[in-house]
Parts: structure tokens; C-alpha cells; sequence
């Protein structure tokens, strides 16, 4: 499901109904650039490269910055013929089985880091 984002808005209308969303707070999403070479689902845990400050898949061994989760993606994204402008959330509470990690996350090793970016993950209780 894509969600339209209006410039000068950071609020972004979510439906509620939708898998991704543990509450009726509303999610706050922002542009920012998705580094290239990647293909990636919505839900992927990006972290930030930090001498380009573009976003990448966040993995444990990564030693640019990235390691850090810091956003969660709102829909996939295809970089591998170049960075492009994705959006992100900023601020969010979801629900931990949308989350796609990468190689050596997992929410044990994100939660602490996304909360302290303003993304709070709860686990479903079915």
C-alpha cells in the first residue's frame, strides 16, 4: 500500500487497517535518499552511511554508520540503477512482524536504536 506524500506535510495518512501499524498514532514520514546497489522491501531497517548520509539496509557488521538502525522504509524501493529519494518513517509505532532486517538484526538488536529515532515496535499479540 503507498501512501502519497505531500510537500510541506510530514504528516502521512495512514490506514489503520493496514499490517504495518500497532496504533492510531499518526506515522510521520520523511524523503530521504536510498543508497544504490540495493533492492528492498517495504519495512526494511535502514541506517544512515555516514559520509553520504544516504540510507541503506541496516546490518550488524556494517562499519560505516550504518549498523545503526535509525529509519524503517514505507514501500520497496529499487536503487540498483542508482541512489533515488524513498520515503521513510521518522516517527512511527508498528507492529515488529512488518520489520525487515538485515543480515544479523533482528528487533532484539534495532528496538533500543528505533525508539531513541522516535519509531516504537510493538509484537503483535494473536
Amino acid at each position: 500500500m503507498s501512501y502519497p506524500f505531500v510537500p510541506g506535510s510530514a504528516v502521512h495518512d495512514a490506514d489503520f487497517n493496514d499490517h504495518r501499524f500497532a496504533s492510531q498514532k499518526q506515522p510521520i514520514v520523511v524523503p530521504r535518499t536510498i543508497a544504490a546497489g540495493q533492492n528492498l522491501a517495504a519495512g526494511s531497517v535502514l541506517g544512515i552511511v555516514t559520509s553520504t548520509h544516504e540510507l541503506k539496509l541496516s546490518a550488524t557488521a556494517s562499519e560505516d554508520g550504518s549498523e545503526v538502525a535509525k529509519f524503517v522504509l514505507t514501500d520497496a524501493v529499487d536503487t540498483t540503477s542508482g541512489a533515488v529519494t524513498g520515503l521513510v518513517y521518522a516517527e512511527a509505532h508498528l507492529l515488529s512482524t512488518f520489520l525487515v532486517y538485515g543480515t544479523g538484526h533482528s528487533l532484539l538488536t534495532v528496538r533500543d536504536s528505533l525508539r531513541e529515532a522516535g519509531i516504537t515496535v510493538s509484537v503483535p499479540a494473536y
